[in-house]
């Protein structure tokens, strides 16, 4: 199995993350509330054309709440993946080193580590925002969480990622 912890970041790094968690953290808790709203009025709901109602507004809400969700978290995301290049670099080095015995040098081992599944996996999991800014509210949702999960991590120093690997 290999972890990697979080790049410490500078105190420029970190400060920009801590100014870009909090229009996510914004965007995210606005959207509850609506979802919340959304919600009751579900509950009360009687009658085909309060339903219908409902979802018209559903509609209309979505359009409306995903542009500034989508801001926060492309700009949240950016700053992460900008940090975490150095875990990239860490993970292509940790193969690269022990590939080495096996190539003319360090550099060609370090080459071929761009090709092994467990930086593929920290590329997908980690750098790539694999979302647009029309998916649903949900998957923007999922993506603004686990961008947050990323940027404490990175604020506290913790575990950034796992590959858990063939079992020996």
């Amino acid at each position: 199995m290999i972890t990697l912890k979080a790049p410490k970041p500078t105190a420029a790094e970190a400060k920009s993350l801590k100014e870009k968690r909090e229009p996510l953290v914004a965007a995210l808790s606005d959207l509850a509330e609506r979802d919340a709203k959304v919600d009751a009025e579900t509950q009360l709901a009687s009658t085909l054309k309060q339903i219908e109602r409902i979802h018209e507004d559903l509609n209309t809400a979505q359009d409306i709440d995903r542009l500034p969700l989508w801001n926060a978290l492309n700009n949240a995301h950016e700053a992460v993946a900008k940090i975490l290049q150095r875990s990239y670099e860490e993970l292509l080095d940790m193969i690269g080193t022990a590939l080495s015995p096996f190539y003319p040098n360090f550099h060609e081992a370090r080459f071929q580590a761009r090709a092994a599944p467990a930086v593929n996996d920290l590329v997908r999991r980690l750098m790539m925002l694999n979302i647009m800014q029309y998916d649903s509210i949900e998957r923007l949702v999922d993506a603004g969480n686990d961008t947050l999960r990323k940027i404490d991590a990175i604020l506290s120093g913790g575990e950034i990622w796992r590959f858990d690997g063939a079992a020996q």
